[in-house]
């Protein structure tokens, strides 16, 4: 969804998103930052485990005062993060907040809910503990 009517120079019409500069863009582990966020809209990221495991969620965040966000297993009970705190250092001052859930082996998706909305999202990443 276009929040803005500004698409930004960075996604596929479907998301606001930029190009990331250095720093950001090593630590993001991205080119790109999905931003211009509004309360209750969320992405989706499809993932696979071959075996029931551990998982750490790191979601890479960044906003100008701290924000709530959570992250969730889509249609999995229990599986939700609860509230998670954005750093509020910068809109480019981007620091890591994780979750550790156990998964079973499957197709799973995760839902990363701007619950205030006013934040960025550089990007995603789920490995085993």
């Amino acid at each position: 969804e276009l929040d803005n009517g500004d698409p930004g120079n960075c996604n596929d019409g479907n998301v606001d998103a930029w190009l990331l500069s250095d720093p950001p863009m090593t630590f993001c582990q991205s080119e790109c930052t999905i931003g211009w966020t509004t309360p209750g809209e969320y992405v989706e990221y499809d993932f696979e485990s071959v075996v029931s495991m551990t998982v750490q969620v790191t979601a890479r965040v960044a906003s100008f005062s701290s924000k709530v966000f959570r992250m969730e297993l889509v249609g999995e009970e229990g599986a939700d993060s609860g509230d998670i705190n954005t750093p509020g250092q910068g809109w480019s001052a981007f620091e890591a907040r994780t979750w550790v859930v156990d998964v079973s082996s499957g197709m799973h998706t995760l839902r990363v809910w701007f619950t205030d909305g006013s934040m960025n999202l550089c990007s995603v990443s789920v490995n085993e503990v």
